[in-house]
């Protein structure tokens, strides 16, 4: 068996695969689907790690080949948010998180009295480590219960007794690369709160401003994301 991988961006949703066996009564089909001559097979792709199988067969229907390819897309990043009330009928938010699940799975969750809320898809990005890729880490505060994204190993190695690592949550890139868009931190500094976004709308939002002046040195952050 044969492995081969391949990476595609967001805007490929399929792979048609085609090919000729060196022996022309032999035989071929892509996850069991019969590659007929001078023609190809569509194989869909899901987010995250499609495997495709090649199998070719020789005309003594005993002797086989099998080719594996794994084509690996980005995934869906969903964004939950919780906050208090201090005042009633005035929600502050206090915490963003991220998750590859839309039901909260892999969310940090050090504040049961304040459950998190989905705001839906935010980006897409890749959940295995690919080259040109950057791993993107997730600390977070347990005295604020703040999560802090960030690509640089001098903030997580920097981090303040109360924040602990959580891991790395994905893989982004550090420049901008064809179908990718811009994802700046923000930061709040009446709650001291990061938001990682593309959306720049949400500069403003609930104060927050641009992280020129990131958490642990100054160094803007920006990663590079689908959408």
């Amino acid at each position: 068996m044969l492995g081969y991988t391949v990476v595609r961006d967001l805007a490929t949703s399929g792979l048609d695969i085609s090919g000729v066996p060196e022996d022309a009564a032999a035989s071929i089909t892509v996850n069991g689907t019969p590659l007929p001559a001078d023609a190809s097979v569509r194989v869909p792709l899901g987010y995250g790690r499609t495997v495709i199988s090649v199998l070719v067969t020789a005309q003594n229907e005993t002797d086989t080949k099998e080719y594996i390819l794994s084509a690996i897309r980005p995934v869906p990043v969903y964004r939950y948010y919780r906050s208090t009330t201090d005042t009633p009928g005035v929600l502050i938010d206090v915490e963003h998180q991220f998750s590859f699940s839309e039901n909260g799975l892999g969310l940090v969750n050090i504040d049961p009295d304040h459950p998190f809320t989905k705001n839906g898809i935010v980006f897409y990005l890749y959940q295995e480590e690919l080259p040109g890729l950057v791993p993107l880490h997730h600390i977070y505060d347990t005295a604020s219960f703040h999560s802090l994204y960030t690509i640089n190993h001098a903030e997580v190695a920097g981090r303040g007794e109360s924040w602990n690592y959580a891991g790395i949550f994905g893989y982004v890139y550090d420049s901008e690369k064809p179908g990718t868009f811009e994802a700046k931190r923000y930061r709040s500094s009446a709650m001291n709160a990061h938001l990682l976004t593309i959306n720049q709308i949400e500069q403003g939002y609930n104060g927050f401003q641009s992280d020129s002046d990131s958490f642990y040195e100054s160094t803007a952050m920006k990663v590079f994301v689908y959408h």
